[in-house]
């Protein structure tokens, strides 16, 4: 096959097996180098974890574990021991909630289903809305609405000039008769502060 193709095709077919070659080692030596770099960390691991104190050990769990020690939290563990501590973080349905669900008892909306819910607590603008249909809304509330109705009308108005542009204006130096001066405007020309 390689003898009826032309001679550059064939150094080119030659090459590339060549690089694919040297590609597949240099992949190899790569995966055992780090192979053999992950052996050798993790005796050095197992040699520092050796000498670390009981506190340092319970810090380090701490640390590892959750959101680091607080105040109490070393003697605590230190009182049950690091393997009993680990247990209970593995295994928190074991860990008695009697004082915090005591304290709950007394929160009914927490024994309700999701239907129940928004029974008795809707949403505000449902609430609205059920109110309007059935006419019952309150004089306040009926105002507050329009006011808000109104200025959403307002902001869609291309007519009405907008906050930003204003502001553009009046920074461009066309400012209106009602916007007192700036000190830029008073000083006089080619002082500066």
């Amino acid at each position: 096959m390689i003898r009826n193709q032309p001679f550059f095709l064939q150094k080119y077919l030659v090459i590339r097996k060549l690089i694919a070659a040297i590609s597949m080692a240099a992949l190899f030596a790569g995966t055992l180098t780090a192979g053999l770099q992950a052996q050798s960390m993790k005796r050095r691991e197992s040699n520092s974890g050796a000498k670390l104190s009981q506190d340092q050990r319970i810090l380090h769990v701490l640390n590892r574990l959750g959101f680091g020690a607080r105040s109490g939290d070393l003697e605590r563990v230190r009182a049950i021991g690091v393997d009993k501590y680990l247990e209970q973080q593995l295994f928190p349905e074991k860990i008695d909630d009697s004082a915090s669900e005591a304290k709950l008892q007394n929160l009914t909306t927490l024994r309700l289903t999701t239907a129940e819910l928004y029974e008795k607590y809707p949403q505000p603008n449902q609430l609205l809305k059920q109110l309007q249909r059935r006419d019952a809304l309150p004089a306040d509330l009926a105002a507050a609405r329009e006011n808000r109705v109104n200025g959403a009308n307002k902001a869609n108005d291309p007519n009405q000039q907008k906050p930003g542009a204003a502001m553009a204006e009046e920074m461009n130096g066309s400012t209106t008769a009602a916007s007192p001066p700036g000190w830029w405007q008073t000083r006089p020309k080619g002082v500066w502060p």
